[in-house]
């Protein structure tokens, strides 16, 4: 029999409640999903000599499926299609 306690994460040293939440810019939803980007990787860039896939871990909005600027990779942001590139 374990007799032992699950093991938690390091609780924050902070109130919750003085934070602020971090909201989808298209629909105002609060929760989000693990989600992958992928880039296609040249032939000329890996060590096999074969096109490759890289996939990038981020966050979709759980409502409309976004991916909150705040989620994409910097080096991505003027790269992609966003909502206001959509607009503009």
């Amino acid at each position: 029999m374990n007799t032992q306690q699950p093991t938690t994460e390091a609780q924050p040293s902070f109130d919750v409640k003085l934070t602020t939440p971090l909201v989808c810019e298209r629909c105002k939803g609060e929760s989000f999903i693990e989600a992958l980007m992928f880039r296609k990787v040249s032939p000329i860039l890996t060590k096999t000599g074969k096109a490759a896939l890289l996939p990038i871990q981020t966050m979709a909005c759980l409502n409309c499926g976004l991916v909150p600027s705040e989620f994409i990779p910097s080096e991505l942001k003027d790269s992609l299609i966003t909502p206001s590139k959509l607009t503009s």
